[in-house]
């Protein structure tokens, strides 16, 4: 039977088969890993720029006194 099969193409067992088949998933696996941090790094940091953008803007007064040019009369 595996004469037969080997005429086809090539013959593995089982184990070689799952063996080879783990190393092909693992490295498609990290590819897709590292582009979608890749891509979600950035995103996550144009996040927290802007959350501190938007903190700073609504303290502006705050930061003014504490540098003393704020008057509240």
């Amino acid at each position: 039977m595996t004469a037969a099969l080997a005429t086809i193409g090539t013959v593995s067992t089982l184990e070689d088969w799952i063996a080879r088949s783990a190393v092909a998933n693992d490295a498609t696996s990290t590819s897709i890993f590292l582009v979608i941090s890749g891509l979600g790094g950035p995103y996550a940091l144009i996040g927290v720029i802007n959350a501190v953008m938007i903190g700073a803007a609504s303290r502006r007064q705050e930061f003014a006194a504490s540098r003393g040019r704020w008057r509240w009369w």
